[in-house]
């Protein structure tokens, strides 16, 4: 249901349907859910540019991770800081490596004339979308724009089936232009406008300078370490320590066999044999 009208349509002929047998259902449904019909049906939401960000599960999601890290709710506020910060940093670095992904790799069906100028410019996940497209005008081999729907251009950004029938027409590959700042945005700085500043006259640079000059050897050391980890971050992004923490282990239940047996190894003080015990006790075994 695409369409305002072909929703209003569709909930009519649900209504004549069920008004009789589950009038109760019916009452919920006006007064509970589809007052809020604006923010979730495909009729109103493929008018708004979302992203593809339709529900809350990407939050959910994110709050998951998080308990995760956490572990539990004795830690202090300083506990929960450190994790925290921790967790965002593995997700900085996930981020990056697929930023990196999209600026250096080529998928094989993205080889198309169509993406001729998209490719290291635009996120791997925008061409897989514009792929579909693509398919989909390929099936149809020409599609009108009043045909179309235009709805990744409206929800995504991205350039819809009868535009890139039109590039087409052209013999034009899609220009980088009809993609969204959003996918063109391929790593973690800001767009700013472009300045004359020299690189050595950076403020953040002399900032650091004044410290050092300030700083016992202590100091100095201790902002050579740091300048050094972050050195290694902007030249690896995609390289750190963090790892998410594994899924919590199963504690309720009768232990396997092969569960019980490993936790004995684990928590034995026996000692291993050396090397004359193992001799002895193979010689024994060949004697009898």
């Amino acid at each position: 249901m695409e369409t305002i009208s072909l929703f209003e349509t569709e909930l009519e002929s649900f209504v004549r349907k069920y008004q009789i047998r589950y009038p109760e259902v019916i009452t919920y449904l006006y007064d509970s859910v589809l007052v809020n019909k604006e923010y979730f049906a495909y009729a109103w939401t493929n008018d708004v540019k979302h992203f593809g960000i339709r529900t809350s599960n990407r939050v959910e999601g994110a709050h998951s991770v998080l308990k995760r890290f956490l572990g539990n709710s004795q830690g202090g506020f300083v506990e929960c800081w450190k994790q925290m910060h921790k967790l965002h940093e593995s997700q900085l670095t996930n981020i990056k490596a697929k930023f990196q992904q999209s600026l250096t790799f080529i998928k094989h069906h993205h080889r198309i004339s169509d993406f001729k100028g998209l490719h290291n410019h635009v996120s791997q996940y925008a061409l897989d979308i514009i792929n579909k497209e693509v398919g989909r005008l390929e099936k149809s081999r020409s599609i009108a724009v009043n045909f179309c729907g235009c709805i990744i251009y409206k929800t995504y950004g991205l350039p819809c089936a009868h535009m890139i029938a039109e590039n087409r027409m052209q013999s034009k590959p899609i220009p980088l232009s009809s993609i969204d700042s959003q996918w063109r945005q391929l790593n973690l700085v800001p767009q700013v406008a472009s300045s004359n500043v020299v690189f050595d006259y950076l403020p953040q640079l002399q900032l650091i300078k004044t410290k050092w000059e300030t700083s016992n050897a202590i100091g100095q050391r201790q902002i050579a370490e740091r300048m050094s980890s972050v050195a290694i971050e902007i030249l690896h992004p995609d390289q750190n320590n963090y790892q998410e923490p594994p899924a919590p282990v199963r504690t309720k239940g009768r232990k396997t066999t092969a569960e019980k047996k490993k936790e004995e190894q684990e928590r034995s003080t026996n000692r291993n044999l050396s090397r004359h015990e193992l001799a002895d006790a193979n010689k024994k075994v060949i004697s009898i």
